[in-house]
């Protein structure tokens, strides 16, 4: 047997010692299971890709080699992926894992674990031999501790997310604090080359790029969107390519600069501003009415240790109307009042520039003797938000992820089919009970920019109807429904103009 299949023996043991913690066995048999599914990728399709996710893996082999994994093993995979993920990354509102979900994810990694080695590699191991009784002793906990410090350490970085992790870990695990830090400076030693004295020492950064990873993460589009993809490659259209780069990596960049200074700030950003030894990382999304004048949205988490009176105390979310204006190409301000609010808090003025050719932005934010700095990047759809001390290097609030946040607040590649085949962006955002909207499209090698506002129906907000805005007057006769499938991150419809009368639309969430 060689030595990586020896290593997911020690991940699968590891991941069955942690049994009484539903979290973090949820997690680590993902990890195990991930490492299982790479192994047969190899074997059945050929060398890794970069960066494969458990996703595409699963997909991949159960696409290129469908009668490999027994259907029956594939659901156990489903359960492992399923629960995995919302160990790692828990959306609102989630239920806490309960021993239950351990016991289904144990039964889980041993079925999966049976067919690998006894039935694909038919190696004949007792898998029972893999099952470790619960043992609570400082030393076995101190083992679990250190594989799960090898795992965020294996890229040599330690990420905000992977930190945070472990710091959740050591107290559920009730670990020995000198134990553990004698762990973390020989694994940073041996593994990052660093001295560290004590685990917050060997964060990689505590910006913008720790969630810019979650941006990157690879899709897997619909035949009808590679297509699309391969015919604006193919076409000669510079600018139009420049701006689907941003969602779409593998459509050729020309790196010219936009004919409109608006069309960087649509749609959505990740931002932070510090505030009280604390850096809150919040959402944005933008919509421009016209060419100098915008509007949007922030979202953050709400701050435990500022008082915002008792009315908020129970929120878990502010959101915030903005409005602001563009005024030259790099420079802009907006205000940022706070909305859905059981107490009226204090609006707050931001100003700020463009840089980095519409990647990033950094200004100053104000309210009344006090300010301070901000800063944002550039993103397809909404990124996970936090509040993290900065001088203890502890998180204040817990990561919480938007990317299942059913709102409309989010950018579509979208085509429109009927007589004319066209492909559009559009930047789709709830405001107030009203929708808004830019519809950015290629027109004659030049990207136009069109202004909609409507509005969205049903409890799930899924029904949007919405209408041109030209010139500052509704025109009836230019008009936009469609439904949104949020399980699937779809959307179909109509678009009605007065010159093609009626298309379909559909299209697909970033």
């Amino acid at each position: 047997m060689d030595k990586i299949l020896l290593k997911i023996i020690d991940l699968i043991k590891t991941s069955l010692g942690l049994k009484s913690n539903p979290n973090l066995i949820s997690s680590q048999s993902r990890v195990s299971c991930e490492a299982i599914l790479k192994e047969v990728y190899k074997k059945e399709i050929g060398p890794l890709p970069d960066r494969i996710m458990f996703d595409k893996l699963f997909k991949s082999i159960v696409k290129d080699s469908p009668k490999v994994i027994p259907v029956s093993i594939q659901s156990l995979i489903g359960t492992i992926q399923i629960y995995g993920n919302l160990a790692a990354h828990p959306q609102d509102n989630l239920e806490q894992l309960t021993k239950n979900h351990a016991v289904m994810v144990e039964s889980a990694l041993s079925g999966i674990c049976n067919w690998f080695f006894n039935e694909y590699h038919q190696f004949g191991i007792d898998i029972n031999s893999f099952q470790i009784a619960e043992n609570n002793s400082q030393n076995a906990i101190l083992n679990n501790y250190r594989d799960l410090l090898k795992g965020a350490f294996d890229d040599e970085i330690l990420e905000l997310d992977e930190y945070e992790f472990l710091i959740a870990t050591k107290k559920n695990m009730e670990i020995d604090y000198f134990e553990a830090e004698k762990i973390e400076k020989t694994l940073a030693k041996d593994m990052l080359g660093i001295d560290i004295q004590s685990l917050k020492d060997a964060l990689s950064s505590i910006d913008l790029n720790s969630f810019e990873k979650y941006d990157k993460k690879s899709d897997d589009f619909p035949e009808w969107v590679l297509s699309a993809i391969k015919s604006i490659n193919d076409s000669e259209n510079p600018e139009w390519q420049t701006y689907l780069h941003n969602y779409f990596p593998n459509i050729n960049s020309k790196n010219i600069p936009y004919g409109s200074p608006v069309l960087p700030i649509l749609g959505a950003w990740q931002g932070w501003y510090f505030q009280y030894s604390a850096k809150t990382y919040f959402d944005l999304f933008f919509i421009a009415k016209n060419p100098s004048e915008i509007l949007g949205i922030s979202i953050e988490p709400n701050n435990p240790t500022v008082d915002f009176g008792p009315a908020c105390k129970n929120e878990s979310l502010f959101y915030a109307s903005i409005s602001g204006n563009l005024s030259d190409e790099i420079l802009f301000n907006y205000t940022k009042k706070y909305i859905d609010t059981k107490q009226d808090l204090a609006d707050i003025k931001y100003e700020g520039v463009i840089i980095d050719e519409g990647k990033y932005f950094e200004g100053e934010w104000s309210i009344w003797n006090s300010a301070g700095q901000f800063n944002a990047m550039k993103s397809k759809s909404l990124l996970p938000i936090r509040i993290f001390n900065t001088d203890k290097k502890i998180p204040i609030v817990k990561t919480q992820f938007l990317n299942n946040l059913n709102k409309p607040i989010s950018s579509w590649f979208v085509q429109f089919r009927g007589k004319s085949t066209q492909f559009v962006i559009i930047h789709l955002l709830a405001l107030e009970n009203k929708i808004h909207a830019n519809i950015v499209f290629s027109l004659n090698n030049s990207l136009q920019i069109l202004y909609y506002v409507g509005d969205h129906y049903g409890l799930d907000q899924s029904q949007i109807s919405m209408t041109l805005v030209d010139k500052g007057e509704l025109n009836p006769k230019n008009t936009i429904s469609f439904v949104i499938d949020w399980t699937n991150k779809s959307i179909s419809g109509t678009v009605r103009d007065e010159k093609y009368k009626v298309r379909s639309l559909r299209g697909i969430k970033f």
